[in-house]
C-alpha cells in the first residue's frame, strides 16, 4: 500500500501537526475510573504524543474504550465510545448522568470491602434484574476488588472473577466521579462490536484502537473480556476495517502487541515499537512486552 498523508484517497491533504506534549490538550488529564487488563493509563502520555494537535476539531472515536484511558488523558471536545461489553456502557451511562448517587453507593461498598461482602455483592450483582445507579456502583466496586481487575464471566453470562484479597484498594471518590461525568457529558456512548459502531465514520474523524492482544506465547491470558473472544480472525477482520477506513480518510492511531501477526496485518502504515511494562501478571511476575503503535499519518515526536 501506497503511504500518503492522512486525509482523502483522492486528493492530498496536508499532515496534521503533530507535537510532542505530556499534558491534556488543555484540559487536566484525569485517571480512569476502572482497572481494565490491557488498559493504557501508564502510557496514556506517550500515546497524547500521537495525537493530533488540531484533535478539538475532530470527532473522538474509540471502539474498544475499555477504561478510557487515553480520553480522560486527553479529554476530547467530541467523542464516540463504544464497547462490545454493555454492562461497561451502561455503568459509564450512570456515572455520566447520575454522578452523585453512583458515588454515594460506592462510597457505601468501600467502607464495608471484605471478601464475604465481596461475594455477597457479586451475587447481587449477577442476580439485578435491572441497570441502576445502584448496579454501576456494584460494577465499579467489584472492578475496584476482584482479581487484577479482570472482567470474565461464564457461559451463562454471570461474572465470576475472585476476591481479589488486594490491601487497601483505592476507590474513585465523589470528586474523581464527578469528574469523569463531566468528561463524559457530550460523548455518545454506545455498545456493540467494533465494525458497527466505526459505521458512519468520516473524512477527518480521529479513531484511536486499543484491541484485546492475541497471545504472547501461544496462551492469551485475558482475551476473553467479555462472552465472547477476540482470536486471530477478529485480528484479521479488524485489520481489513481499518484499511477501509484509511480510504475515507479517517486518522487511525493503534496500539497492539510488537507481534510477527499484527506487523503483517498493518504492513504498510506507520508502525513505532515501544518497550513498556504489561501490567498483567503471572504469580508475581510482571510481563515486559514490547507494544507496537500503528498509524495511518505522519508523526514527529
Amino acid at each position: 500500500m501506497k503511504r500518503r498523508t492522512a486525509g482523502s484517497p483522492n486528493r492530498k491533504r496536508p499532515n496534521p501537526e503533530i507535537k510532542s506534549r505530556s499534558n491534556g490538550f488543555g484540559k487536566q488529564p484525569m485517571r480512569p475510573l476502572f482497572r481494565w487488563v490491557g488498559g493504557k493509563q501508564h502510557l496514556a502520555h506517550r500515546l497524547a504524543e500521537y495525537v493530533p494537535s488540531d484533535l478539538s476539531d475532530r470527532l473522538y472515536r474509540e471502539p474498544f474504550f475499555g477504561a478510557g484511558s487515553l480520553f480522560f488523558f486527553i479529554r476530547p471536545r467530541r467523542a464516540v465510545l463504544s464497547d462490545l461489553n454493555s454492562d461497561l456502557i451502561h455503568a459509564y451511562r450512570f456515572v455520566r448522568e447520575k454522578p452523585e448517587l453512583v458515588a454515594r453507593y460506592l462510597s457505601s461498598h468501600a467502607r464495608n470491602d471484605s471478601q464475604n461482602y465481596y461475594y455477597d455483592i457479586r451475587e447481587e450483582y449477577n442476580y439485578s434484574a435491572h441497570f441502576t445507579a445502584a448496579q454501576s456502583a456494584r460494577f465499579l466496586y467489584l472492578n475496584r476488588t476482584c482479581f487484577n481487575g479482570i472482567y470474565r464471566v461464564n457461559l451463562d453470562g454471570d461474572f465470576n472473577v475472585p476476591y481479589g484479597k488486594k490491601e487497601n484498594p483505592v476507590f474513585p471518590d465523589g470528586a474523581h466521579v464527578r469528574a469523569a461525568s463531566t468528561a463524559l457529558r457530550k460523548a455518545k456512548l454506545r455498545e456493540g462490536t467494533f465494525e458497527v459502531n466505526l459505521r458512519g465514520t468520516s473524512a477527518g474523524d480521529f479513531i484511536y484502537l486499543d484491541p484485546p492482544y492475541p497471545p504472547l506465547n501461544g496462551t492469551s491470558f485475558f482475551a476473553h473480556y467479555t462472552q465472547d473472544r477476540f482470536p486471530v480472525e477478529e485480528q484479521e477482520r479488524l485489520a481489513d476495517l481499518v484499511r477501509k477506513l484509511d480510504k475515507t480518510g479517517a486518522l487511525v492511531l493503534m496500539s497492539n502487541a510488537d507481534l510477527p501477526l499484527i506487523r503483517r496485518l498493518y504492513r504498510g502504515f506507520n508502525r513505532m515499537n515501544l518497550r513498556v511494562p504489561r501490567y498483567v501478571k503471572t504469580g508475581k511476575k510482571k510481563h515486559a512486552v514490547d507494544e507496537l503503535i500503528i498509524t495511518n499519518y505522519e508523526i514527529q515526536v
